[in-house]
């Protein structure tokens, strides 16, 4: 017959593998997810940032130099030429404000998409939109 010591000891040897395997998932399930938060976080400051830079530029533009070029021309309105070469500085801006070259290849690489520059024209053209819904008329 055996000892109450002996019968704890086989049902250690039996349980103390299968709680550390169970301890073990848990730290690696932990691991994957403060590794994901940290992700997305990270993402989620480089989607703000893009965002900053963008709007930020597109105000400059607006206050010195859409108003002065509108009251320049015959009709009030930009001409295609000036639309174009404003989406133009718009974007030369942007990109100085990410840091360049360099800075343009990490949020590239970063948010996952093979083409930044459409990306980036896109978001110009909506904080262009977004500013002239919210000005008043």
């Amino acid at each position: 017959m055996e000892t109450t010591s002996e019968l704890v000891l086989k049902v250690s040897e039996v349980l103390l593998p299968l709680l550390l395997s169970v301890l073990m998932l848990a730290v690696v399930k932990l691991t994957q997810f403060i590794n994901a938060k940290v992700k997305n976080e990270y993402l989620k400051n480089v989607l703000v940032r893009v965002d900053d830079a963008v709007l930020t530029t597109v105000k400059h533009l607006q206050q010195n130099f859409v108003e002065d070029l509108k009251s320049a021309s015959a009709d009030g309105k930009l001409s295609e030429e000036e639309k174009k070469n404003l989406k133009e500085q718009a974007l030369n801006s942007v990109y100085m404000h990410l840091g360049g070259d360099k800075g343009l290849l990490e949020v590239k690489k970063i948010l996952g998409v093979t083409d930044l520059d459409n990306l980036l024209s896109s978001r110009v053209e909506a904080a262009v939109h977004s500013l002239k819904n919210d000005s008043p008329l």
